[in-house]
């Protein structure tokens, strides 16, 4: 019998669900086991947007990164989410709208269509996402709110 496939290139990708895992392992290190991280299924009801040509797409994979305290078991901060299909690349994440702002003011993310929601960033390939990622954690938002879960945890 013929075989009809290609060779496949197989190299390991890391998933944007893994880089999200790997940084919330960090997490608790970083501010005395006083706050961590989880990255979750997205549970709210299924997402579609207006997404490049195609007027609504569904994505098959959604998390969320919940941002948590030690002692502070009714509390978690979202400040993203992330949407792919897949094919991981590109990938849709969803920001938290003050860390939308700083990123914009600081100009290290633009809107690329000025009628999408704003929060909503398209993000081409992994080194991008860890680039966003990177200025995301980096954000006085963020640092305020595990400043602030660090304070009400003692």
């Amino acid at each position: 019998m013929e075989n009809l496939w290609p060779k496949f290139k197989l190299d390991k990708l890391r998933t944007p669900k893994e880089i999200l895992e790997e940084q919330a392992s960090l997490l608790p290190r970083l501010t005395g086991d006083m706050v961590y991280a989880s990255v979750d299924d997205y549970k709210l009801a299924p997402v579609r947007v207006v997404y490049g040509d195609d007027p609504y797409t569904s994505f098959d994979f959604k998390y969320q990164f919940l941002i948590k305290g030690k002692f502070l078991d009714n509390y978690s901060f979202r400040p993203l989410g992330v949407f792919h299909n897949v094919k991981i690349y590109p990938l849709m994440v969803k920001l938290d709208g003050e860390i939308v702002s700083e990123l914009e003011d600081k100009k290290l993310i633009q809107r690329q269509d000025e009628n999408m929601d704003p929060t909503i960033i398209d993000v081409e390939n992994e080194d991008k996402f860890i680039m966003l990622l990177k200025n995301i954690f980096a954000s006085e938002k963020i640092i305020a709110v595990i400043q602030s879960i660090v304070s009400m945890s003692r």
